[in-house]
């Protein structure tokens, strides 16, 4: 698994405080811009609260939001907030994805 277990002061769903967990970067859209933090979760609430498809993308379900951490091959780390339906078709079909990119080239 990607992600490693570390030990965290409070996780932001239950409110348990020194457990271990996962700390992560998260990006929120806040209206005018965005924010980029760490935020932390132990690894019950990780896992209730995650999941991660046959391509590598992790989806997180946080603060009535949707996040998505893209696999490796992407270069683009942390958990961003996914901010339309295309967003989650994009991450089960790259490929058409990276086929109407390249059209849209044209």
């Amino acid at each position: 698994m990607r992600f490693k277990s570390v030990n965290i002061e409070e996780c932001e769903i239950c409110g348990d405080k020194e457990v271990i967990g996962i700390r992560e970067g998260v990006t929120e859209d806040i209206g005018i811009g965005s924010y980029h933090g760490t935020k932390e979760f132990c690894d019950k609430c990780f896992e209730e609260n995650t999941y991660t498809n046959n391509l590598g993308f992790t989806f997180l379900k946080f603060n009535k939001r949707l996040f998505c951490y893209k696999p490796f091959n992407y270069l683009d780390f942390g958990f961003r907030e996914v901010v339309s339906e295309m967003d989650i078709d994009r991450a089960f079909n790259p490929d058409r994805y990276n086929f109407e990119k390249w059209l849209s080239n044209y």
